[in-house]
């Protein structure tokens, strides 16, 4: 599976995973961010959560994806980019070779723009995760 998931599994991309962590688990919008020495995302959510719309400094590390720059949304959503999605490369490579519609795009440069002043300034992502994932987006 290796060579697939050399040109599949790259940061940026788009995927549609069902993800038996959330709560409960269903079908979720990920961005990848590194593939190693881990897999990791953020997920792409309708609404900022009641406590983050409580907390400015949580807001601020949300970006908003439209409709109309990504056409697999169906309304405004958000990249919540507060918290890290730790991914098994298998079940993601087992879910895309299954039904290949679940690889969507990769990220415009704009929203990569975003996540790389986002990480740069965090304060919900621990600085050594924050560095990995800004040398990996930062490779195009």
């Amino acid at each position: 599976m290796a060579a697939d998931s050399d040109w599949l599994l790259v940061p940026g991309r788009i995927i549609r995973l069902f993800c038996s962590f959330t709560k409960p688990p269903k079908e979720k919008y990920v961005v990848l961010l590194t593939k190693s020495p881990f897999l990791v995302g953020f997920l792409i959510n309708s609404h900022p959560t009641d406590f983050q719309q409580n907390r400015q400094h949580l807001l601020d590390e949300l970006i908003k994806l439209t409709a109309r720059d990504y056409s697999f949304l169906s309304h405004t959503c958000y990249l919540d980019c507060t918290t890290l999605a730790d991914l098994d490369e298998d079940d993601v490579l087992a879910q895309i070779t299954d039904d290949p519609t679940r690889d969507l795009k990769m990220i415009s440069e704009k929203t990569r723009s975003q996540i790389i002043s986002i990480l740069s300034n965090s304060l919900t992502i621990e600085s050594g995760l924050a560095k990995l994932i800004l040398k990996n987006l930062e490779i195009k």
